[in-house]
C-alpha cells in the first residue's frame, strides 16, 4: 500500500504500527510520520502514548512521530510536556508531531518543544465530540490556522 500511494505521488507517508514501518521502508524512500496505536489500561489515549512506542519508531528510523497532544490523562500517569521534553532530547533529530482533537490542544502544543501541530483527533475525543475540520465552513480548521505557532496539518474529516 505504501509503495502504491508513492506511486500515486505521495511525497510523505504517516504511517502506523512498527513492522508495517519497518516493511514499507524496504519499498519507498519519502519521509514517514510514524506512531503506534498502543492501549493501555489506565487511559485513553492509544496514539504513541509512552517512551516506549517512541523509542519503537526510533529504532526503524522514521523522520518524524506523531503522539496523542490531548489534554486527558496518559499512561502511568505521566504529563505530556516531560514525555515530549524526554522525546526530543533523546532524539533531537526526529520532528515530533502533536495530534490535537481542540483549539486548547493546539494553544498547549505551542508551548511545547513540537515541531508541527495536526487536527487529527477533532472528532474523535469525548472533548471534540461532534467537532469535524469542515463543520461551520471549515470554522475549527481556520481557528486552528489562526492558533497554531508551528506549521499545522489540517488532517481528519477533511
Amino acid at each position: 500500500m505504501a509503495y502504491a500511494c508513492v506511486v500515486g505521488g505521495a511525497k510523505i507517508l504517516r504511517m502506523s504500527q512498527k513492522d508495517h514501518i519497518k516493511k514499507a521502508k524496504e519499498y519507498v524512500d519519502v519521509p514517514i510520520i510514524g506512531l503506534i496505536k498502543q492501549p493501555y489500561d489506565d487511559s485513553e489515549i492509544f496514539i504513541t502514548p509512552t517512551m516506549k512506542e517512541i523509542d519503537d519508531l526510533a529504532e526503524v528510523g522514521v523522520d518524524a512521530i506523531a503522539l496523542d497532544a490531548t489534554l486527558r490523562k496518559r499512561p502511568n500517569g505521566i504529563e505530556l510536556g516531560k514525555l515530549i521534553n524526554d522525546a526530543k532530547s533523546k532524539y533531537p533529530d526526529i520532528l515530533f508531531m502533536a495530534d490535537c482533537a481542540t483549539i486548547e490542544e493546539v494553544e498547549n502544543a505551542n508551548t511545547l518543544p513540537f515541531d508541527i501541530v495536526s487536527t487529527t483527533l477533532c472528532g474523535y475525543t469525548k472533548e471534540s465530540e461532534g467537532l469535524s475540520n469542515i463543520s461551520n465552513n471549515y470554522e475549527f480548521a481556520k481557528t486552528a490556522v489562526s492558533v497554531s505557532e508551528k506549521p499545522l496539518v489540517i488532517e481528519g474529516g477533511v
